[in-house]
């Protein structure tokens, strides 16, 4: 399954239950599918760019949060169809993170040292993405 990001802005209420449950749906609806969620960020509220429209509503605000999750093409549509529907949500953007061989040892036969990770993690480590603070380099999770 490949390794995807979805950013989301969500709309700002005082209650911290609306963004839970955005939140708690999104992430459940990942595992019905038969994906795997990895880790949820929440950003906090920040003033938007711009005032952005969405479901007949204009929005100066929002809270941001992120998920980082393994799922199937299919059900990545899935949630972009939820996501799309729900009136919570100001925009949101999925990223593509990794593609199916995410285990770089066991997938290319190389052992962690071309990698510059120690002997022991091989072919258990994935890349997350670029790491764009240390000079391009890749960041690792075991």
């Amino acid at each position: 399954m490949p390794f995807y990001q979805m950013l989301c802005i969500a709309s700002h209420f005082r209650e911290y239950k609306h963004i839970k449950d955005l939140v708690t749906m999104s992430a459940k609806h990942i595992m019905d599918q038969g994906g795997v969620v990895r880790n949820i960020e929440y950003w906090g509220t920040q003033t938007l760019p711009q005032p952005m429209r969405r479901h007949r509503q204009v929005y100066t605000i929002g809270d941001y949060w992120t998920m980082y999750f393994d799922t199937s093409p299919h059900g990545l549509k899935s949630l972009t169809g939820v996501i799309r529907r729900d009136p919570r949500v100001i925009r949101w953007t999925m990223l593509k993170q990794g593609g199916q061989s995410w285990r770089r040892g066991a997938s290319t036969g190389k052992d962690c040292h071309a990698h510059g990770l120690p002997q022991p993690c091989q072919g258990m480590a994935r890349p997350l993405g670029r790491d764009f603070t240390s000079e391009g380099g890749l960041i690792y999770i075991y």
